[in-house]
């Protein structure tokens, strides 16, 4: 997995057992790996980064094997056929749980479904009293969904998901994207390290 990544994933990762190596990124943020070195069984995980990188999901995807997209920060990108690829409900649009899993594998079924009605206090704090005031909470949520094993969308957050005007968000993401696009490096609000 890429060594710039939301720490989130490691946890849950390694309590399922799965052991992981870290890889680089050059400053266009694509991988400094080959995945065609992968043996069977092993996968890789690239982030579509800010939604930008779809021409390099696209590259590894016609060229290796075993491709896990990580669409956590590019939540309209579609999944391409036969790549397992995973999107975050809660990073886009602040809900207190869910994430949506394309994959070819047949072994995920039959989950138990989450239940998030008691995990709303951070979100719900952060609206009422200010973001500052929500944080702490925030923290023992993140805390305590490492320790939540794998589930299916709670009812909660899929009524919420349901109540979405994609369109609308889809489009306010774009502008928002073409507006970033077009500024210069130093009237940009973020950076990112190099040579991640």
């Amino acid at each position: 997995m890429p060594r710039y990544t939301c720490d989130v994933l490691g946890g849950p990762l390694k309590s399922n057992g799965v052991e992981l190596d870290f890889y680089g990124l050059d400053d266009s943020m694509d991988p400094l790996f080959d995945p065609q070195g992968l043996d069977e069984g092993e996968g890789f995980l690239y982030t579509n980064y800010f939604g930008l990188k779809d021409p390099t999901v696209a590259r590894i995807a016609a060229a290796g094997r075993n491709l896990i997209v990580d669409n956590a920060q590019s939540f309209y990108a579609p999944p391409l056929p036969g790549v397992d690829t995973f999107y975050s409900c809660r990073k886009f649009f602040g809900t207190p749980d869910g994430a949506y899993l394309y994959s070819s594998s047949g072994s995920i079924k039959d989950l138990e479904r989450d239940r998030s009605y008691d995990r709303l206090e951070h979100l719900l704090r952060g609206v009422d009293q200010g973001t500052e005031e929500g944080y702490p909470y925030f923290l023992a949520h993140e805390e305590a969904l490492d320790r939540i094993p794998m589930r299916a969308m709670s009812h909660l957050t899929t009524a919420m998901m349901a109540g979405i005007d994609h369109s609308e968000v889809r489009a306010r993401r774009r502008s928002n994207r073409d507006h970033l696009t077009g500024i210069g490096r130093s009237q940009s609000p973020a950076h990112r390290p190099s040579r991640c």
